[in-house]
């Protein structure tokens, strides 16, 4: 077994080495494709905003401590740390989140366009 084993990886070792030098005796141009740049669309916004437990406390109109209650429990997203030693969360993620757990309202309207609202307003009180 080890013998055609062997056998085996001499052969394939051969044909790299032919393809080598083949790659090496072409012209550059055949063997190395032109390289073009390429622009990679942004994943992530450049400069996303952050909530800390007290904007999603006013979001949700419940205590920071009810904030802390469900992040130690898993309800909310994960939560980032941010240089100065506190936890936040990213704007984008938390409204991800919400469009995925809010329900109607009776009135025919959106929660989800009221949490957006209240979004907005907490923007405008903060920056």
């Amino acid at each position: 077994m080890s013998d055609r084993l062997h056998n085996l990886m001499r052969e394939l070792a051969q044909e790299i080495a032919k393809e080598v030098a083949k790659v090496l005796k072409a012209e550059k141009s055949e063997a190395l494709a032109p390289i073009v740049p390429v622009d990679l669309p942004k994943l992530t916004p450049s400069n996303p905003k952050y909530l800390t437990q007290r904007d999603l406390a006013t979001l949700f109109k419940v205590t920071p401590r009810s904030i802390y209650n469900w992040r130690t429990k898993g309800k909310l997203p994960m939560a980032r740390l941010m240089p100065n030693g506190r936890q936040a969360w990213r704007e984008d993620e938390i409204e991800a989140w919400m469009a995925t757990r809010v329900k109607p309202t009776k009135d025919n309207g959106s929660t989800s366009m009221m949490a957006s609202q209240e979004l907005e307003r907490l923007h405008c009180r903060c920056g």
